[in-house]
């Protein structure tokens, strides 16, 4: 959550007639998680591990 806040921290802003804190830069935020299960292995012998990956984005556009 710290590395979010920074980086939330450093984006850019700028007013526009439709929004007074409009984003001027582009936020993309992944979260990679590892689930690993020892007792369960895969037909060679090696820990079974699930990875997954989830994105959060916030492109910086026009408000049109």
């Amino acid at each position: 959550m710290d590395v979010f806040i920074e980086g939330n921290a450093n984006r850019h802003v700028g007013a526009t007639n439709m929004n007074e804190h409009s984003s001027r830069s582009h936020s993309v935020f992944t979260i990679t998680i590892e689930s690993s299960q020892p007792n369960l292995e895969d037909p060679n012998g090696k820990p079974h591990i699930k990875v997954g990956k989830f994105n959060l984005v916030d492109l910086a556009g026009s408000e049109r």
